[in-house]
């Protein structure tokens, strides 16, 4: 199927049945019909970003849209979700890794809202291959050593339109990088995971005691 461009009202025309109002007219879905939209939408049309994110602490569902003046946003309540899910948010977040090549779409962490993991459509010859097309590719952040010898191998690259030293670009639709796909976008999430801070023990040393300043262990 060939991806065409397509205006706010096309899109939302699409997805009507997943879309509900609450009191006062608040739009939301539910967050078992994400998925289903994300296969209507993606594969038909190409200047569509689909957007998963937190505003005041409460799941939000963005559909932008690029036209010639700008890029117009839509955004809906996420309800919904049972408890099991609830209890596994990790394992949801990375529940996209078996299905990248069907998505065009930034991956965020729930709580800090930050990027683990971009789909991207790319010229070929932007990232020296010889062939002629787009490519889609995925942008995780890694390890600069390892960022280093992927790069030297097919399929890896520096990763395109981020920073070059923190973050690597895949070709998708390679079935023999699947599994090097699934290690290296869980390492991403664990990478870009919140910080955490560990307030001192009362029993710390003299030194560290003097300095009044809290330890921040970085686990990601």
């Amino acid at each position: 199927m060939t991806k065409k461009k397509a205006l706010m009202s096309q899109i939302l025309a699409d997805i009507k049945p997943y879309i509900t109002k609450k009191f006062m007219a608040v739009l939301y879905i539910k967050e078992q019909g994400i998925q289903a939209i994300c296969q209507i939408i993606l594969p038909r049309y190409k200047n569509v970003q689909l957007v998963q994110g937190l505003t005041n602490n409460k799941p939000d569902f963005r559909i932008q849209v690029k036209g010639l003046f700008g890029t117009e946003e839509k955004m809906f309540e996420v309800v919904g979700g049972d408890k099991k899910s609830s209890a596994t948010k990790k394992k949801s977040d990375l529940s996209w890794i078996d299905r990248l090549e069907e998505i065009d779409a930034v991956l965020r962490h729930n709580d800090n809202n930050k990027w683990y993991g971009v789909v991207l459509e790319v010229s070929a010859d932007k990232l020296g291959l010889p062939e002629a097309g787009i490519i889609d590719v995925l942008n995780v952040k890694s390890d600069p050593l390892l960022i280093g010898f992927l790069c030297r191998q097919g399929g890896f690259f520096p990763a395109y339109h981020m920073n070059k030293e923190k973050w690597i670009s895949i070709q998708l639709c390679k079935p023999e990088l699947d599994n090097a796909i699934k290690d290296l976008l869980s390492l991403s999430h664990e990478l870009t995971a919140p910080k955490k801070c560990f307030r001192r023990s009362p029993i710390n040393n003299s030194g560290d005691s003097a300095s009044g300043k809290e330890k921040e262990t970085d686990e990601g």
